[in-house]
């Protein structure tokens, strides 16, 4: 703040100015990046080896007020903007998604597989003590650990 009183003149104030300079502060404080996150539904594949039989929806959320952009596939060309959840491509594809807010977020993937033409492995039956032993085995529960 600078303070100017005037100039006197025999004992008088001929002219009082007061001058104030505001002043703004400016935070140097880093900002944080919003995070985003992927969910699916289903939300796991139904095969083992990963693939999806039915087609999943995909829903991209940032931990606060942002813009979420990702395409599939590639990180140049052109970006989406996220409005809504959608439907997964069909095929083995990746998906590259960020938000942006004040600062930017890194650039996540995330790999899905869709194949809704797959069928599951015909059912396959055995008792458990002929995993571990072989087939006639009569080997009873403690004498082995199953892992699932």
């Amino acid at each position: 703040m600078i303070r100017f009183t005037g100039l006197r003149k025999t004992g008088k104030v001929v002219a009082a100015v007061i001058i104030i300079i505001g002043y703004l502060l400016i935070s140097s404080t880093a900002v944080a990046a919003p995070q985003t996150t992927i969910s699916l539904d289903p939300s796991r594949p139904e095969t083992v080896d990963g693939w999806y039989r039915t087609i999943p929806t995909i829903t991209l959320t940032a931990s606060e007020p942002a813009t979420i952009y990702y395409q599939w596939d590639s990180t140049t060309g052109s970006w989406q903007t996220y409005s809504a959840p959608f439907a997964s491509l069909i095929g083995t594809h990746t998906l590259y998604f960020y938000s942006l807010s004040t600062s930017a977020e890194e650039i996540k993937a995330y790999r899905v597989k869709v194949d809704p033409t797959i069928t599951p492995p015909a059912t396959i039956s055995f008792s458990a003590c002929e995993v571990c032993h072989g087939p006639g085995s009569t080997l009873v529960g403690g004498d082995h650990v199953t892992n699932y």
